[in-house]
C-alpha cells in the first residue's frame, strides 16, 4: 500500500514537472530569438524593434552609470520611465562580464519563467491547495500562470 502511493506521488510529481518545463518552453519561444547573430547582422522577431534596441541602449547605460542617461541624448538623465527592469540584467552584465544582448534576451527571460512557475508551485503550497486538492490545485495554478503569457 505505501509503495502504491509513494509511485502515484512519483507520478504526480513528474506530471507537475512536465507541466512546468513545458510552459518554460512556451512562454521562451516568444522571446528566445530576440537578439541573435546571424550572418547578415542581428536578428530581432516578433517584437517591437525599437523598443528592443532602447532597452538594449538603456541596459548599457546602466552598466556605465545610475541614473542612466537617455540612450539618444547624451547628458540627460532619464525621467519617466520604468528602467528598474534592467537594472537586474545590468548588474548581472557588469559583475559577470556576460554579453549584452544574450543576458537581456535569453537568459534573463529564462529566470523570470523559471521563478514565475516556482512561485506558483510555492504559492500553492502556501495555501495548502495541493494537499486540499490531492495535487490538482498546483497542476491548476501552474497551468494558468503559463497559460498567460502574453
Amino acid at each position: 500500500m505505501y509503495q502504491l502511493l509513494l509511485l502515484r506521488s512519483k507520478i504526480l510529481i513528474f506530471f507537475l514537472l512536465c507541466i512546468f518545463l513545458f510552459g518554460v518552453i512556451i512562454q521562451l519561444s516568444a522571446v528566445w530569438f530576440e537578439g541573435v547573430y546571424t550572418k547578415n547582422g542581428l536578428f530581432f522577431c516578433c517584437s517591437n524593434f525599437v523598443d528592443s534596441v532602447y532597452h538594449i541602449a538603456l541596459t548599457n547605460q546602466i552598466i556605465k552609470r545610475i541614473p542612466p542617461y537617455q540612450p539618444e541624448i547624451y547628458g540627460v538623465v532619464v525621467q519617466n520611465y520604468h528602467y528598474w527592469g534592467n537594472i537586474i540584467s545590468a548588474e548581472l552584465i557588469r559583475i559577470f562580464h556576460l554579453p549584452l544582448i544574450s543576458t537581456q534576451y535569453q537568459y534573463i527571460m529564462l529566470f523570470l519563467s523559471l521563478f514565475l512557475g516556482l512561485s506558483a508551485v510555492v504559492f500553492t503550497e502556501i495555501l495548502q491547495l495541493g494537499k486540499t486538492y490531492n495535487w490538482r490545485g498546483s497542476y491548476f495554478c501552474l497551468g494558468f500562470i503559463y497559460a498567460q503569457r502574453n
